[in-house]
């Protein structure tokens, strides 16, 4: 199957999505029944147990109401979330049909597996290393065979493997315009391409390279192009030997496409407790049970922010990255993120890996559920600190002072008091009621699902001046209109 022309994104911002929720992305006996039924299924040789939440001091009161609300409907088209503290599986649980032995499309992930098979390259002197000055290489110097290329275009004298891996090259590239089943998406063309490779590198610099993020699965195809030229094997081959094995990863497939290269930009099926493994192995600096599978240099440098996305987490190497908001809290986490909402989570303060698996297409809330399954059940369980504050009480004349219009030049939030309620309404007509928390912060509920934190900030005339909005891995300031 040619899954790489099914329609997928990266997996973060969802299209379409009201103003509000466009505030978001800017910023985005059933207690005991899921941990037990998972710990109680038999255990392949190898295979990692599931202990109890509380034996890991993990609050298993926000893990039993996710399962139920996910088996109520109330969080749809989810298929498994696992969750790993502190090296032990606390959380494991399949929805809808799935169980621990179906394999699950993970979309995009596969360019954040991609990435690590790069590094391992880099590691066995198959590829020049960091210290040998790789990722300020030029393409031409990278891939002398398609010099030609290359250098038919002056501007392109300055792409390096940098440009690549960080998705910054500049290259004209559209593949959000369309379904990826349309011959005018760009992946599509490259996908279908005899040599995707020069197709890629034949797009025109529209950017200069360096300066902006523009997502292009055109790119992670050169990373799989160099790891099968350097190893003289296929990355999927590559992948089984020195990455999968290592894991105990023994169920998995990755699809190739029409020219033969392994799809590292969207092709792997793989097993969501086994997708619990590749976040471990970063999370431990690429150790596993004491091997050094994959450099910690590596592990470091791709999972560092190297772009800043207005849209999006902000990007590493072939990893997303960024400080994720939480009930007042921030805290940074690196992962690997697919279409509809596939996310590997790795949130290094809490020494802790959360999957979530979905529904992969037609799941349009998919990237918003997951950033809400973190924020309302995972990280609450995890971090005694990650809770919702209790609701304060306001008289009307307090309210009074947060009321007005609050804007930047792409949405406005107009603030309104009715009786003893504080409503939050913005420029398309999308509402939430703000609840009062203490010291000038507010919680509003999206959707039913998402919750925002708002923290409005007073002048030297004890007057409201602006109102920062944080959910997700994105917060937005907001003035207050004179």
């Amino acid at each position: 199957m040619f899954a790489s022309l099914r329609s997928r994104v990266s997996g973060i911002s969802p299209e379409g999505m009201f103003t509000l929720t466009v505030i978001v992305a800017l910023m985005a006996a059933a207690v005991l029944q899921p941990y037990c039924a998972a710990a109680g299924q038999a255990q392949a040789a190898g295979e990692r147990k599931t202990i109890s939440p509380g034996d890991a001091g993990v609050d298993r009161q926000p893990l039993s109401r996710l399962a139920e609300d996910i088996r109520e409907g109330r969080l749809g088209s989810i298929h498994s979330i696992v969750l790993v503290k502190d090296g032990e599986m606390v959380y494991e649980d399949y929805y809808n049909g799935y169980d621990r032995d179906r394999l699950q499309y993970t979309a995009s992930i596969s360019k954040s597996v991609g990435s690590i098979l790069f590094g391992m390259a880099m590691d066995q002197g198959l590829l020049p290393g960091i210290d040998e000055g790789a990722l300020e290489m030029s393409l031409s110097e990278i891939l002398p065979e398609y010099r030609s290329v290359i250098e038919k275009d002056a501007a392109k004298s300055a792409l390096t493997l940098h440009h690549v891996l960080s998705m910054t090259a500049g290259l004209e590239w559209d593949e959000q315009s369309y379904p990826y089943s349309d011959p005018h998406n760009d992946w599509n063309k490259a996908g279908r391409s005899d040599d995707p490779v020069r197709f890629v590198l034949e797009r025109p610099v529209v950017t200069e390279p360096g300066t902006e993020f523009e997502y292009n699965g055109g790119l992670s195809i050169i990373l799989s192009y160099l790891i099968e030229n350097a190893s003289g094997r296929k990355s999927d081959e590559f992948a089984e030997e020195y990455l999968f094995g290592p894991l105990g990863i023994e169920e998995v497939r990755w699809d190739r496409l029409p020219s033969g290269l392994t799809d590292t930009d969207g092709g792997l099926h793989m097993r969501p407790r086994d997708m619990a493994k590749i976040g471990m192995l970063y999370l431990n600096g690429g150790i596993r049970e004491g091997e050094q599978v994959v450099s910690r240099s590596w592990v470091e440098v791709s999972t560092r922010v190297h772009i800043e996305n207005d849209n999006s987490p902000d990007y590493g190497y072939q990893w997303w990255c960024g400080d994720f908001h939480h009930h007042g809290k921030t805290d940074f986490t690196f992962l690997a993120s697919g279409h509809g909402g596939q996310t590997v989570f790795v949130f290094p303060a809490f020494e802790a890996v959360a999957v979530i698996a979905q529904e992969v297409f037609d799941n349009p809330m998919g990237p918003m559920n997951g950033l809400a399954i973190l924020n309302r059940y995972i990280l609450p369980a995890i971090d005694p600190e990650s809770k919702p504050a209790e609701a304060a009480t306001l008289s009307q004349a307090e309210l009074d002072l947060y009321t007005g219009i609050y804007e930047t030049p792409q949405v406005s939030l107009t603030v309104t008091r009715e009786d003893d309620t504080l409503h939050a309404q913005g420029s398309d007509g999308t509402s939430m009621v703000l609840v009062p928390l203490g010291d000038h912060s507010f919680r509003g509920v999206l959707l039913g699902l998402i919750d925002i934190h708002l923290e409005f900030e007073p002048g030297a005339d004890g007057g409201i001046e602006r109102v920062t909005s944080s959910f997700g891995f994105r917060e937005t300031v907001m003035d207050k209109r004179s």
